[in-house]
């Protein structure tokens, strides 16, 4: 493992492990030095993956900035042609590593084909029964190319449609790698996934996952057709926007359908915009678009034919001003008294929360 510790020249660090490398013959290497605030010098990057030695088994690159923030393509150009021409390699890590969504397509289509002894991309053990991709305490959000990877390992790795229960994707990905990963989910043979979370909690706020209308549709196919899911988070998701509007209102239909889902989290889903503006302290939020009233009487509607649900979270996305307050309890009500039937009551507190 190379890790952090006393600052030392990039290019001398990095003869230095080629070299303990090819001496030690060693087989696993771990690069946890190079970070997206100081990232690896692309032509240090580009030689060390030139030279890696036969002998490795394993690869941990996770966390380490290969292009630079993006700006200079290099070094991951040189990690696809020397990961293709490994035939050793058993596991490999390439999370939050800044390759891009080019190359991380690239490694997916073709790696597992070309080595059948690879079980994965992202560092999942093989017997593995939770797999959350969450990386606060590094503070590191995903990128989109993640999802690849990903969605990669969730449809080649055979050995986890035995184990794998539990998935938590964290902040970075975009609509279509949250796409590619359920999509994954649903072409398992032998799907036993319990919980899957898309749960937004961005690290550095800068980076928002606009999970659109294609991949709520496919989150509603999920949904349909599994027969183990018990809870999905979509936290942090802007369900009640226009454009999500169509994806939303498949999610609920599958509500009428679903004999396993129990828990069921949309906080913070926009069904009421914040806008930028704060004024003597008051947050001032956008009015709701018909599409957002419509949808939350089509999930009023569902939860009256849904036998299976027992908690439902919306705190964060019904709430307002004084200007569109009746509007929020009028969609609040519906909801309780479409779950009340089943004992399914909303939170004593007034939060837009219900559960039995």
């Amino acid at each position: 493992m190379v890790g952090k510790g006393k600052p030392v020249p990039s290019q001398e660090l990095v003869h230095g492990i080629i070299a303990a490398l090819w001496i030690t013959q060693a087989d696993s290497l771990e690069v946890r030095t190079w970070t997206q605030e100081q990232p690896m010098h692309p032509e240090h990057a580009t030689a060390l993956l030139r030279s890696l030695p036969p002998s490795l088994t394993a690869l941990d690159l996770s966390g380490t900035d290969l292009s630079n923030n993006g700006t200079d393509m290099r070094a991951p150009k040189q990690l696809v042609r020397t990961l293709k021409a490994f035939s050793t390699l058993k596991r490999i890590n390439l999370l939050t590593t800044n390759i891009g969504k080019e190359a991380a397509a690239e490694l997916a289509c073709t790696l597992f084909e070309q080595n059948k002894s690879l079980t994965t991309l992202c560092g999942l053990e093989e017997k593995q029964r939770i797999a959350e991709f969450i990386y606060e305490k590094r503070s590191l959000d995903l990128s989109p190319e993640d999802g690849i990877t990903i969605a990669a390992d969730l449809r080649f790795n055979t050995a986890l449609c035995e184990t794998l229960t539990s998935v938590t994707v964290g902040s970075g990905i975009d609509n279509d790698s949250c796409l590619a990963v359920v999509k994954a989910l649903r072409e398992r043979q032998q799907d036993k996934v319990t919980m899957l979370s898309f749960k937004a909690t961005s690290v550095k706020k800068k980076r928002v996952r606009p999970l659109l209308a294609s991949g709520l549709l496919e989150i509603a196919e999920y949904v349909r057709g599994s027969s183990a899911l018990a809870i999905l988070d979509l936290s942090g998701s802007a369900l009640g926007l226009d454009e999500c509007a169509e994806g939303t209102k498949a999610l609920f239909e599958a509500l009428k359908v679903t004999t396993s889902l129990k828990k069921l989290k949309m906080e913070n889903c926009s069904f009421i915009s914040k806008t930028a503006e704060y004024k003597g302290g008051d947050v001032k939020y956008a009015a709701q678009a018909p599409s957002t009233i419509a949808n939350l009487d089509v999930l009023a509607e569902a939860l009256k034919v849904n036998k299976s649900l027992t908690h439902l979270s919306m705190s964060g996305s019904l709430r307002g001003d004084e200007s569109h307050k009746d509007t929020d309890e009028a969609a609040m009500q519906k909801l309780t008294d479409a779950l009340a039937a089943r004992g399914v009551k909303r939170d004593t507190r007034g939060a837009p929360v219900w559960s039995t």
